[in-house]
């Protein structure tokens, strides 16, 4: 409606005002016309069965049938009259009109019928277009002879109303019509005026100089005018001045937008050759750190003895933080552009932050620190989310907390923030005790390449990206970063992260023989005795400490006066002086109380080569659950294995053996890696070198997956994958990309090649393990369809 003109409104409303009125009285008039005339048809059709009444009463009194039948037709003379038959009281036909009826006794049915039978006497009925008059036939003492039963036609009585109705709804649509014309020409009175303003408002705002003000006689049109010639005076000066002022500003607007449009060209130049180098850079260092990786994860399943095994988790992990490094110019390039992708595998976080202390372990001691980890015991063993990411800015927030200090601690804490039904949040802390903030900088720590003061960087390097990029990947993974510093009293990062329970998380048991041990702790550093009095009392035991060997040995003397001994003494080597140690053999005399000694050597041959006393365990320093919980059991005479507290990372697949998986890469030592971390999953493997053998190889076997090189000589990944997806067998064939680079849009890259997913080199076992599981198990789900098809 609002988009009518008013004058089409004028119109509009006086026609409906005229078909309000018009329509009610014409149908009004239809419907009363149309039910007098039935009425007066009722009335005639009712005198003609009266008039055969008596008549037919008495011939039928008299059984006089053929002139029954002779007074029925009597009625052809009426054009109106359809159908007519005369019944007795069983209800069949005695007499009918046209023709003789021969067949007397059959029952006769006819519309409404049954009503007519059961009349008390002669009425009518209004059918479908016909009018059913009839009723019993009686004697005059009321004894019913038979039954009347005439159909009359209504349809020349429909025609002449339908006629009349016609003539009423021409009338009134020329009452319409005149009426509309007669609004129209009364609208253009009052509208008129207003369309001459209108035409005069579009000049005005089309800048025309040219403006003649009509003739407007009504009073409240003509003050509109009046007001409106003051507007354009108005108008025509600010248009001069607007005028002046767009042409200063066009030459401003072309300088400048000269100017930006070469500095973009430049920044776009800029920006693809970033991304061309960057991706090169990926491939280049990928490629190798994937056999260094690979290779040392497959060492680490061989038999070493602990110390080797040792060395080997330093060689992996170093290798993989090499890589995080790396990996900080590509994020900061993902994150810009809001292409950076995280994880979500299963993990522990405990064997994160132990990742991190074994890296940095060396750091520590090399500036004699205390180091350690506290986690809360209200932490999953077990969640779901990007491990190298949470290990990358606990990493980065170690590194610049060991950076900055110089005597002291260096402490992670690790608790829950928030737990729902399906994610948790966590809360990780750095807490040091080096040269802190002030706080009027700490605005300047997570902006990229910035640091504190030009001094500092000078002092102790880095580039200040480090925690722009650990504040950006916190926010990524749902959580945030922040920092609490006092100057000279040290600092605490912290930083949140949401994470997914796990589905499957292994179940975790610990020992019973733990349960009611009396610890004895003789020890004065703070964070391993936050360490024992907060892992300890989870596992049951329970932990008393001091710091003085003098108090430690009267707790001996009295617990052994008492008889309620201690079942372990944990000393740290630090504190095991001549005087104590003297003194603890005579304790043991009585007793055997395991020893289990606290040092930062982790080879406990070479430590009881300088220690005049017999210990049955040892905790490595920094503290961790499960070399800690290792050791108790030791001590007391048990074997663990490395699963009691940890979870494995690698998903076995049912029969894998049965799965035939090619690898095509080639780069030889990146293929036997990977195919030797396939062959430790259980499955059937076999490699090729590019994508011709890859066809070849597909084309004599039958391969469920394959894992598939993007960059390769002769016919590269892609090409490979089109070919493979050409052919009708081939469709459902899995293939999953196996590449270096690392963005996104080689992602794309790879799907619109029709491969089915992604896997980034460096490849990490848990990762392989769980992308196979994930198509295997679609392969398993769609093995019962296929049966049921077959048969």
């Amino acid at each position: 409606m609002s988009i009518l003109s008013i004058r089409d409104k004028l119109v509009l409303y006086s026609s409906l005002i005229i078909c309000l009125v018009a329509i009610p009285n014409t149908l009004s008039s239809y419907l009363n016309q149309r039910d007098q005339s039935l009425k007066n048809y009722q009335h005639q059709a009712m005198r003609v069965a009266k008039m055969f009444e008596s008549s037919l009463s008495e011939t039928l009194s008299k059984n006089q049938l053929e002139v029954a039948n002779k007074q029925l037709q009597t009625l052809k003379v009426n054009p109106d009259v359809q159908d007519s038959v005369i019944l007795d009281k069983e209800g069949k036909i005695i007499a009918k009109l046209d023709t003789p009826y021969s067949n007397a006794n059959l029952p006769y049915q006819k519309p409404y019928l049954n009503e007519v039978t059961h009349l008390n006497e002669i009425n009518t009925i209004v059918g479908k277009r016909t009018l059913i008059v009839g009723g019993p036939l009686k004697e005059a003492n009321g004894t019913i002879l038979g039954y009347l039963y005439i159909t009359f036609s209504l349809e020349e009585e429909f025609e002449t109303i339908r006629t009349t109705l016609f003539l009423n709804l021409f009338v009134l649509g020329l009452c319409l019509f005149i009426g509309l014309l007669l609004a129209r020409k009364l609208s253009n009175h009052f509208t008129q005026p207003i369309f001459d303003l209108i035409r005069l408002t579009n000049k005005i705002s089309a800048g025309s100089k040219d403006i003649d003000f009509p003739e407007l006689n009504d009073k409240e049109f003509g003050v509109l005018g009046q007001a409106l010639k003051i507007m354009i005076r108005n108008l025509s000066q600010i248009h001069e001045q607007l005028e002046q002022a767009t042409v200063e500003l066009d030459k401003k607007v072309q300088e400048r937008t000269a100017e930006l449009e070469q500095a973009s060209k430049k920044a776009e130049d800029a920006n693809l050759e970033k991304s061309r180098f960057l991706a090169n850079v990926s491939h280049e260092i990928r490629t190798p750190m994937n056999g260094i990786i690979g290779t040392a994860s497959l060492l680490k399943n061989t038999r070493l003895d602990e110390e080797q095994n040792k060395y080997v988790d330093i060689m992996q992990l170093s290798g993989e933080t090499l890589l995080d490094l790396i990996n900080e110019i590509l994020d900061l390039s993902k994150i810009e552009s809001g292409k950076l992708e995280v994880e979500h595998i299963p993990f522990s976080v405990r064997q994160v932050s132990d990742e991190v202390m074994d890296i940095l372990n060396y750091k520590i001691n090399e500036k004699h620190l205390s180091f350690g980890c506290i986690v809360s015991p209200d932490v999953p063993y077990q969640v779901v989310g990007d491990p190298s990411r949470v290990r990358q800015i606990l990493l980065n927030l170690v590194v610049n907390a060991i950076k900055f200090t110089q005597h002291g601690h260096v402490k992670i804490n690790i608790v829950q923030e928030e737990d729902t039904p399906e994610n948790i949040k966590l809360k990780f802390s750095v807490q040091d005790t080096g040269i802190g903030i002030p706080a009027n900088k700490l605005d300047r720590l997570f902006k990229a390449f910035s640091q504190v003061d030009t001094s500092t960087t000078r002092q102790y390097g880095g580039t200040g990206l480090g925690l722009a990029i650990s504040q950006k990947l916190a926010q990524i993974m749902g959580g945030e970063m922040g920092v609490e510093s006092t100057p000279g009293s040290g600092s605490t990062f912290w930083f949140t992260v949401t994470l997914q329970k796990a589905t499957k998380a292994p179940v975790v048991t610990i020992s019973p023989k733990l349960q009611q041990k009396n610890i004895l702790i003789l020890e004065n550093d703070p964070i391993a005795i936050e360490f024992l009095t907060t892992i300890l009392p989870s596992w049951g035991s329970v932990p008393k400490y001091t710091k003085n060997s003098d108090i430690t040995l009267s707790c001996l003397e009295q617990a052994h006066t008492n008889k309620q001994y201690f079942d372990f003494i944990v000393i740290n080597e630090a504190l095991l002086t001549a005087s104590l140690i003297g003194s603890l053999k005579k304790q043991f005399e009585n007793k055997q109380i395991p020893l289990i000694v606290i040092s930062k050597e982790h080879d406990a041959k070479t430590l009881s080569s300088h220690l005049d006393i017999h210990f049955n365990a040892l905790f490595t320093l920094p503290l961790k659950e499960q070399q800690v919980y290792q050791a108790l059991l030791e001590a007391m005479g048990e074997k663990v294995t490395q699963q009691d507290l940890t979870h494995v990372d690698e998903i076995t697949a049912e029969n894998a053996q049965d799965i035939h998986v090619l690898v095509v890469d080639d780069n030889m030592i990146s293929q036997q890696v990977t195919i030797k971390m396939l062959e430790k999953m259980g499955y059937s493997v076999h490699g090729a070198c590019n994508g011709k053998e890859a066809i070849e190889a597909i084309d004599l076997i039958h391969f469920d997956i394959v894992l598939m090189d993007c960059q390769m000589p002769e016919l590269d990944g892609f090409e490979t994958t089109r070919i493979l997806r050409q052919d009708k067998k081939k469709t459902d064939l899995t293939i999953i990309a196996l590449t270096a680079n690392a963005m996104k849009s080689d992602r794309d890259k790879c799907l619109a090649a029709g491969m089915n997913d992604f896997i980034t080199k460096p490849i990490k076992a848990p990762v392989l393990s769980a992308i196979m599981h994930k198509y295997i198990a679609s392969m398993s789900r769609q093995k019962p369809d296929e049966s049921s098809k077959a048969g």
